[in-house]
Parts: structure tokens; sequence; C-alpha cells
């Protein structure tokens, strides 16, 4: 009998069923871009056999294992997360089904100056208008905005004094 990793280096559908749950409980997701997985080296054997799965299908955003610190690291594309989501989705908790939702509407979005569009900075500051607090994760998920947007929107925010930043237990608002 084959091992179920290699039948997932081999075939797709397995592998986003392997990788789903997996995204769902161990991968980083909600306030990043692209899921990444963050292990320890005393998980290797199972990291690399994610890693190698990933890589035969072309899921990756590196070639090879990459670390963070003392830890391993890896990363997923959009496109790995659009195919896994199609093939094995949703996943069961709903916040970070909005999160994945959230990335995959992102994908095919032209980023950049936009000249006759409404500046991301107008529209945090709208929102804030309506709710006093909110975090990067609602702000996200208000205006169908990558964190990365968002988040250098509320810098020039703060630096120009429109905005403070204020924490509230392991919550920064």
């Amino acid at each position: 009998m084959m091992s179920v990793y290699k039948e997932a280096l081999k075939d797709k559908e397995i592998a986003a069923k392997i990788l789903l749950p997996l995204i769902e409980f161990e991968f980083s997701l909600i306030g990043d871009e692209h899921p990444s997985l963050i292990q320890s080296t005393e998980n290797m054997e199972q990291f690399t056999e994610i890693f190698r799965i990933c890589k035969a299908h072309k899921w990756l955003t590196t070639k090879q294992i990459t670390r963070k610190g003392k830890y391993l690291f890896l990363r997923l594309n959009k496109k790995a997360v659009r195919e896994i989501y199609e093939i094995a989705g949703p996943l069961a908790n709903k916040r970070k089904d909005k999160w994945i939702r959230l990335i995959l509407n992102r994908v095919e979005k032209r980023g950049g100056y936009q000249g006759n569009k409404i500046p991301t900075t107008t529209k945090i500051i709208k929102l804030f208008e309506k709710h006093e607090y909110l975090t990067v994760e609602e702000i996200c998920l208000k205006l169908s905005l990558l964190p990365s947007t968002v988040r250098k929107a509320l810098r020039k925010l703060k630096r120009n004094g429109v905005v403070i930043q204020e924490r509230r237990g392991k919550r920064i608002y």
C-alpha cells in the first residue's frame, strides 16, 4: 500500500484534501496575504513531506525549505490557495474561511496607484467614523483589502495624527 504522502505527490486532489485541514489548524492565516507554516526542527520529517507535496504541485513561494530564525518555514502562493480551496474547501472555521475568500477575491485585483479610486486612507477614515475600534483584520474584511494595503494606509494616518494606536490585551486597535 502506498503512503498518502506519496499519493499526494502525484494527485492534486489528495494533496488539497491533506493541505486544507493543515491550513486551518497549523498555518498562519489571519492577517497574512499568503498562508505560511512555521514548525520547529523536531518536525523536520513531516515538514519535509508537506514541502515536497506543495513543491510537486507548484504551490510554494520558494524553491527550498527556508528558515525563520530557528524554525522551518514555507509559504503557499495565491494559486495554491485557490486550487486547494476549490478542491477541498470551505474551511470549517467561518472566520478563517472569510479570510481565505478575501485572499481569493484579491488575487485577480489590480494594485498600485489608481487615481480615479477613493484613497484607502479615506475609506479607513469613513470606517472609523462608524466604528471606534477596529483591528487590521476587521478593516481588511470590511473594505476587502489585503493587510499590506491597510497597514500602509494606517501608518500614513498615524504619522499625520489622524488615528492613534491602542492596545487592549493582545489586540491592537
